[in-house]
């Protein structure tokens, strides 16, 4: 696919275009924990006026980047609607290493 590209550098300094979909999966605790929670949200609002769709995913207390509040799915509802996400879709995926993980379907609503 020609318009498919993957970089390493920090997300954070991503130049950010606008994209269908994002796959943000075992990625938002990586970012908390070396940004900090503002940082990180603050990305997924700019993220969520750069894309129709997001599907998230994020691990909790059980992770190599630990995000204990993770656990509570109101917590993980209200970060990303406070970001500019509506979750439509949510299904609990089991794990074979580490415990089960919601991924959640998201529109924005600033797009």
């Amino acid at each position: 696919y020609s318009d498919v590209n993957f970089m390493a550098q920090d997300i954070l300094n991503f130049q950010v275009d606008f994209y269908d979909v994002i796959l943000f999966l075992s990625t938002y605790q990586w970012l908390v924990s070396q940004h900090g929670l503002e940082k990180t949200n603050a990305f997924l609002k700019l993220l969520s006026k750069h894309a129709k769709t997001l599907f998230f995913e994020t691990a909790g207390k059980d992770s190599k980047a630990p995000l204990e509040e993770a656990d509570n799915l109101e917590w993980v509802r209200f970060q990303l609607k406070d970001a500019g996400w509506d979750v439509v879709v949510e299904e609990l995926l089991p794990s074979e290493v580490g415990g089960s993980r919601w991924i959640m379907k998201c529109l924005s609503k600033n797009c």
